[in-house]
Parts: C-alpha cells; structure tokens; sequence
C-alpha cells in the first residue's frame, strides 16, 4: 500500500493538470480579447505641441493673444486626451517614453484632428515663419 502523501500528491498533481487543461482556452480568450483591444497605445505628443506651437507663431499673435491661446490650448488637450482614453477604451503612453517589443496603436493624427491641427498645416506654418524671419533680415 502506498502512503497516503504520495496518493494524495498524485491526486493533486491530476486536478491541477485537469485545471489547467480547462482553463487554458479561456485564458486565452480573454488575452486576446485584451489585446486586440488595444488596451495601451502611443502619441508624439512632442510633435503636437510643435504643431500647435508652429500655429501660433505663423498667426502673428501679441504676446497677451498667445497667453491666452496657449492656455486655452492646455485646456483642450487635456479635454481631449481624456476624451480619447474613453472613447480608445485605453491608456495613451507618450511615445518616446515606450519601449516594446511590438509596435502600439498611435493615436498621434487622431488628436493632431481633434485640436484642428496637422502635420500639414505645421510644415506650411514652419514655412512662413522661415520666410517671415528671411525677410526681416
């Protein structure tokens, strides 16, 4: 006859097993659910800062003009990332901070349009003011 512990680790080594066996396919499911979700994505939020920035610069301001659209500004961007987390159902990470071995759903052209900005329109703002400040000197 065999000692009890030995019966009794074989049985739990057997339920385990089965457990596994069961849970695998759901564990699965809900990883792939998680994932295809996009729980985390990107944005350069460098490069939409730079193109808000350019905006203003091309616009001519005062400086009391460009405090006040700088703070507005603040205010939408705020407004608008946490619209996007919502609506994304995700977390948005700064894309220069990411390290990973996958590429992550970037959400950069997304927010660019929601704050009526694009990378279009900063290249011809940069454009002006180069051609501004050329014909100042």
């Amino acid at each position: 006859m065999k000692p009890v512990h030995i019966i009794l680790s074989s049985v739990l080594c057997a339920a385990l097993a089965a457990t596994a066996v069961l849970a695998a396919p759901t564990a699965l499911e809900h990883f792939s659910k998680f994932s295809s979700k996009g729980k985390l994505a990107v944005l350069n939020l460098n490069e939409v800062v730079e193109a808000n920035e350019a905006a203003l610069a091309a616009g001519g301001l005062r400086d009391e003009e460009l405090m006040l659209e700088a703070k507005r500004f603040a205010l939408n961007l705020q407004n608008e990332l946490k619209a996007m987390q919502k609506d994304c159902g995700c977390t948005l990470l700064v894309s220069s901070a990411v390290i990973a071995p996958h590429t992550l759903p970037d959400y950069t052209d997304e927010l660019l349009a929601r704050l009526n900005l694009s990378r279009a329109q900063k290249q011809k703002d940069l454009r002006r003011i180069s051609e501004r400040v050329r014909g100042a000197s």
